[in-house]
């Protein structure tokens, strides 16, 4: 593992032998198809050097989300867009400074979570209820579709067409990159990533490897080109929710159908179908949703590492979708970020239970 220590605000200790295991099988994966890919913990859970991380408590490490105290119990607040904040006051219904969290907690603590969890929705906050996310998926944490049928790929390597922004896809993506695949990040002209966070060493690990292609969705021409691209795709990487692909005439099922060998890979918060498919998050409240948290002295939840349910999505969802490769089948991948990080907890309880709580590096 080199020199790199696994550190509170990065990684959390609990989730080592979790970490090993999905890095092993993504060796032992990519191996059966071309450059076995080794992942140290740096490249994946560190973006120390890109993002300012505090020590995660109350407030996550990258500063964005919070955990507050209703008068029943707790939730999670993630605020990572700038317009985020400018709903406070409409969140906590009195015209207040957004930037006075004392004044904001202290009006949240006289609200049932419920209610405060129902604004933060409507007004399309990203936000959680500590655990309120179980699963019943076996590792890697993932739901897939049975087979649609077999692919005609060959012994070429998959092509693979990555739409996906933030953490989780492109890292997904890069794997397969690193595999030795031809993989195009296909990225919208009116939600480009720009400035400094383009030019991070976290993107660069994430996509340096890529051909990049920018189109605008908009315009009927480009999503032509889109919908060309993913029809001759061997793998597709999204991480947006269905209503913003059905707006751009594009459905999964009916390109799978059209080609029984493609892997379609969707991750999004709360699953790509479903009651809660419409709900945004992020990879912090997506891990306080799936019981994804350390617990303070007093038994209250603290988050644990930097947005935690990111790098566990994105390795997850890239071994459910290799093996698929390795078996020359498709299927959709629905690679739900709360449902990750409970399955994450889950294994990671397990193990404390298993080592009584001694868990080495």
């Amino acid at each position: 593992m080199g020199a790199f220590q696994f550190h509170r605000r990065t990684f959390p200790m609990p989730l080592t032998p979790l970490f090993h295991r999905l890095t092993n099988e993504i060796e032992r994966l990519t191996g059966l198809l071309g450059d076995a890919v080794r992942l140290p913990p740096d490249r994946i859970f560190d973006r120390s050097d890109s993002v300012d991380l505090g020590p995660a408590g109350k407030v996550s490490a990258n500063g964005s989300c919070r955990l507050l105290l209703a008068n029943d119990g707790w939730l999670a607040l993630n605020l990572p867009r700038e317009t985020d904040l400018e709903l406070i006051p409409a969140l906590v219904e009195a015209n207040i400074d957004h930037a006075d969290w004392r004044d904001v907690t202290e009006r949240i603590q006289r609200r049932p979570k419920r209610e405060v969890f129902q604004s933060a929705a409507r007004l399309g906050l990203a936000v959680s209820i500590p655990g309120e996310v179980n699963t019943c998926d076996e590792f890697p944490f993932v739901s897939r579709t049975k087979p649609v049928g077999a692919s005609a790929r060959g012994h070429r390597m998959p092509q693979v067409i990555d739409l996906s922004s933030l953490w989780a896809g492109p890292l997904c993506g890069s794997i397969f990159a690193e595999m030795g695949a031809d993989v195009l990040k296909v990225e919208s002209i009116h939600r480009m990533t720009i400035g400094a966070a383009a030019r991070s060493p976290h993107h660069h690990r994430l996509n340096s490897k890529k051909r990049h292609l920018q189109l605008d969705f908009r315009s009927e021409r480009d999503l032509e080109k889109l919908r060309h691209l993913l029809s001759n795709a061997d793998i597709v990487i999204t991480n947006g929710r269905r209503r913003a692909f059905e707006q751009m005439g594009i459905i999964p099922s009916d390109l799978m159908k059209g080609k029984p060998g493609l892997v379609w890979i969707a991750i999004t918060g709360y699953g790509f179908y479903g009651p809660q498919s419409h709900r945004i998050a992020f990879g912090d409240d997506a891990a306080v949703a799936g019981g994804l948290v350390d617990l303070a002295d007093d038994g209250s939840p603290v988050f644990m590492g930097d947005a935690i349910a990111d790098p566990l999505t994105g390795l997850s969802a890239a071994i459910a979708a290799i093996e698929l490769v390795t078996k020359d089948t498709g299927a959709f991948i629905d690679a739900s970020l709360s449902r990750v990080a409970a399955g994450a907890a889950r294994s990671s309880c397990q193990t404390t239970a298993t080592t009584g709580g001694q868990i080495s590096e």
